[in-house]
């Protein structure tokens, strides 16, 4: 059985610097993408996976972790096998049909297709423990269930170093309306292991991925708990004095959202740019939404980056909010935060 991949999150036992060298079939840059990740991943039918998997030099990535589904309870050591593919400029593309881009580094990768997922996130394992992930991040949490509702949750998490969190949920928009309820607000526990693995737990919710990016990134999959829905997250670390210039450049984008107006969840595989000036541009590579597929015409946003690399920013007409890593290199956006905004969540890595 051949499963793709989705995720958020990294860790597994091997440094956290670049790649090692290899020579790999049909990539252009092989040695990119190489090594233990942690990933999650979330379907448009109310599944979700946590997992594990290695990018081996003969281009494919195998691995295993846990199915949560609506549909039949969780199922361990579910398997993953997909081809890969990393193009000059570091595009990453799975099994023909799954694409996002890495990291320069390639610790970190988004990805989105057209089909039954909505998203992928990456990051690459390293050495870590519980006192690796301290400081307040900001989420954004993007679930589905088998009816075909929609959440997205946004606010903060803090990380005491010892195994304690405290959360603030600022937005929990479900299929367009802001819902009332505080799934993820108060304090909750932690563990990491020596490899990266990360277990959250707050309230009823419990989430599995890994921390990367020298402790700055967190992808979570999921639930894991009993009762849990199915959901990926993605966290980045609020961190010193920032302005609008902190998002500048291109950026490989990808988008999961739920569309009212057709009463579908739908994804773009786009790529967006900014001067760092406040404004910027997402150009749609391509779009499906209803079933249907396209390719739009630009957007225009505007945005604001403030203290920590917190984003606000107006894209289609949906108000997001979100945070940009302290060396700009990712960002991870989601709400909306205004009642008839659609559930989305927006992840770029800069080219």
């Amino acid at each position: 059985m051949r499963v793709l991949i989705l995720v958020t999150t990294c860790v597994a036992i091997t440094a956290c610097g670049g790649g090692g060298s290899g020579a790999g079939g049909a990539n252009a840059a092989p040695h990119v993408f190489t090594g233990p990740y942690h990933l999650a991943r979330l379907f448009r039918n109310g599944s979700g996976i946590a997992a594990v998997g290695t990018a081996d030099s003969d281009d494919w990535f195998r691995g295993s972790g846990i199915l949560s589904s609506d549909l039949g309870g969780m199922v361990s050591e579910y398997p993953i096998e997909s081809e890969f593919e990393v193009d000059p400029d570091r595009t990453l593309v799975v099994d023909g049909s799954i694409q996002g881009g890495l990291t320069p580094d390639g610790r970190v990768a988004n990805m989105g297709n057209l089909g039954a997922s909505f998203g992928l996130f990456l990051t690459r394992t390293g050495r870590y423990d519980v006192a690796s992930l301290t400081g307040t991040f900001r989420f954004v949490l993007i679930g589905t269930t088998v009816g075909g509702s929609t959440s997205c949750m946004a606010g903060t998490m803090t990380f005491d170093g010892t195994g304690n969190t405290t959360s603030v949920m600022e937005v929990i928009n479900t299929d367009g309306s802001l819902t009332a309820g505080t799934p993820i607000n108060g304090v909750g526990v932690y563990e990491v292991t020596g490899s990266g693995d990360v277990i959250v737990d707050v309230g009823t919710l419990r989430m599995k991925g890994g921390v990367g990016y020298d402790g700055h990134v967190l992808v979570l999959g999921g639930g894991i708990g009993a009762g849990n829905s199915a959901a990926t997250a993605m966290m980045i670390r609020e961190s010193g004095a920032a302005d609008d210039a902190r998002l500048s450049g291109e950026y490989f984008a990808v988008i999961h959202e739920f569309d009212a107006s057709v009463a579908d969840t739908g994804g773009s595989i786009c790529t967006f740019a900014s001067a760092g000036d406040g404004t910027g541009i997402m150009t749609y590579l391509s779009r499906r939404r209803g079933g249907a597929a396209s390719v739009p015409s630009p957007d225009g946003a505007t945005y604001s980056v403030g203290a920590g690399g917190v984003i606000d920013m107006v894209l289609d007409g949906q108000d997001l909010r979100g945070v940009v890593s302290a060396d700009g290199n990712i960002a991870v956006i989601g709400g909306g935060m205004t009642a008839g905004n659609r559930p989305a969540i927006v992840s770029l890595i800069r080219k």
